[in-house]
């Protein structure tokens, strides 16, 4: 079940931060994350600043820089990650991340993907998967829960 974050319109870090914390502090192992875009970053804050460990995490088209044309939503970015705390929190990691995204560009689900040390997953087509259809997530969490976490 996916969360409702609030005013996904005009996101607001803290209330996605919020929002994010409870819905895991909530659930039973194992607790499987899909987050997607500036998802993936409120996800990255909570698991950098507090400890509640992940068994999968699957970060989607996940900005890492900030577009210039972004100001608005600049609260979610960081100049410097804490990559170590990260880590700790998650068992297993996923990045996906389109050539063809239209919003992010692939540099970054290339860093995310070192940064957590797992292989980049970068389909030709998708763009920023902004689509209630995605059979090629589907795929791969069957493949990823298949296997033992």
């Amino acid at each position: 079940r996916a969360p409702k974050l609030p005013y996904p319109r005009l996101p607001d870090l803290g209330d996605w931060y919020w929002t994010i914390t409870k819905e895991l502090l909530a659930r039973r192992r194992p607790r499987i994350v899909i987050a997607h875009s500036l998802g993936g970053l409120a996800l990255l804050r909570v698991l950098e600043e507090v400890k509640i460990p992940v068994d999968l995490a699957v970060f989607v088209a996940t900005p890492l820089h900030l577009h210039a044309k972004a100001k608005r939503i600049a609260k979610f970015f960081r100049v410097r990650y804490g990559w170590t705390k990260i880590r700790k929190n998650i068992k297993k990691a996923i990045v996906i991340h389109a050539k063809n995204d239209q919003w992010v560009p692939v540099i970054n689900g290339k860093e995310l993907a070192k940064a957590l040390g797992v292989k980049l997953i970068m389909p030709k087509t998708g763009g920023h998967f902004d689509t209630k259809k995605f059979p090629l997530l589907l795929n791969i969490l069957t493949k990823a829960l298949g296997a033992r976490l």
